[in-house]
């Protein structure tokens, strides 16, 4: 594993000492250098707004709502404006390539917002995808530090709302009858907990109210935490529309535990930085990943990288958990290893299984694991 190979965990290495140099090893070679390729489409860029009634309180809660999508290619106009980095492919409003494409859902972190993975939604978009990126309303960082308990449930209530409101899309807007029903949910940090709670992992509620009140729970999730509150969580947040879930860099595992991570009934991509405390060649260190049921589960290790690498931020100069590895080939290396995985685990593709499998490099900045 350090040796050359460090994108292959030891789990792996015989199906790779096993492959043949010929022909195989080729076609995955070149279909690597696809994915991190630009995709064939345009890329559209447009918003809309999702309301629901919140939980508790009934109160109506509106978010924003960004929309990729593909499009035709060069069609002149504006480029969206992000906060941290300047567009790349899209142009807002471009017209639709006609659907159905298969939708990605984005989870922004703490403090987040929804256009944080820019780099990540129009690399989708350009191969063929509909990804969409509420923003997640008391939580991004115009809002501040503070938490409370209602936004631990809230965040997978807004991605849900906006796969409601997409549906419901007036014909005059862009999006409008791109979605099909092949869906995937993507979140880093507080949106990989987000991610992973759509997914069917449940809240360990009578250790967790029992915390709250001893005094020794999580401050922010004890906050406002009552018996209303606590029947949201054991109801659960799952949604069955989505297909696959990846999980960037995750946080809060303590209010899941390993039986309610285990209760994830997702295909499952977890990624994680080395700085966030996860050794080379040790994954069994990863809470996360132990707690993770199922053959199809992959994990992948960024080797030197930091927890905001998987983020526009660190190439934008916000110098906040960033490693000292350039964004470019950190990117490739997401790219790549998330497109495969949704490829595989939403569209049955199986011309990438071996990615998945290790049995080609994609990069030195990758640990890759499977069970």
């Amino acid at each position: 594993m350090h040796s050359g190979m460090r994108d292959v965990s030891w789990a792996l290495l015989p199906a790779l000492l096993l492959m043949g140099c010929g022909g195989e090893a080729e076609d995955l070679t070149a279909t690597v250098e696809a994915l991190a390729a630009t995709g064939p489409h345009g890329v559209g860029y447009s918003t809309f707004t999702a309301t629901y009634a919140a939980p508790v309180t009934d109160e109506d809660r509106t978010i924003t709502v960004l929309a990729w999508y593909p499009a035709e290619a060069n069609p002149g106009g504006d480029k969206p404006l992000y906060l941290l980095r300047e567009a790349e492919l899209a142009t807002v409003d471009a017209p639709p390539l006609a659907g159905p494409w298969p939708v990605v859902v984005l989870s922004h972190g703490h403090q987040g917002y929804p256009a944080g993975m820019s780099y990540l939604a129009e690399h989708l978009a350009s191969h063929g995808w509909l990804v969409l990126a509420p923003s997640h309303k008391g939580n991004t960082f115009a809002d501040g530090d503070n938490r409370r308990t209602d936004i631990y449930y809230l965040r997978a209530l807004d991605l849900s709302a906006a796969l409601d409101a997409l549906a419901a899309l007036p014909a005059s807007h862009p999006a409008h009858g791109l979605a099909g029903d092949q869906m995937a949910v993507v979140g880093h940090s507080f949106g990989g907990y987000t991610a992973y709670m759509l997914a069917g992992a449940r809240h360990d509620m009578d250790a967790l109210e029992a915390a709250c009140a001893a005094g020794t729970g999580k401050a922010s999730f004890c906050s406002d935490l009552d018996a209303a509150h606590a029947a949201v969580f054991r109801a659960g947040l799952a949604d069955s529309r989505f297909s696959a879930v990846v999980s960037l860099d995750p946080g809060d595992f303590d209010l899941f535990g390993a039986a309610g991570v285990a209760q994830v009934s997702l295909p499952a991509l977890h990624m994680v930085a080395e700085a966030s405390g996860h050794r080379p060649g040790h994954p069994e260190e990863d809470a996360y990943w132990q707690a993770l049921p199922g053959a199809s589960a992959r994990r992948v290790l960024l080797l030197g990288g930091a927890h905001n690498d998987f983020t526009d931020a660190c190439a934008a100069g916000l110098d906040i958990q960033c490693s000292e590895l350039a964004p470019a080939p950190v990117w490739r290396m997401i790219r790549v290893y998330v497109q495969a995985f949704l490829q595989r685990a939403v569209l049955g593709d199986d011309a990438v299984a071996g990615i998945l499998d290790g049995e080609v490099a994609v990069s030195d900045l990758a640990e890759l694991t499977a069970r």
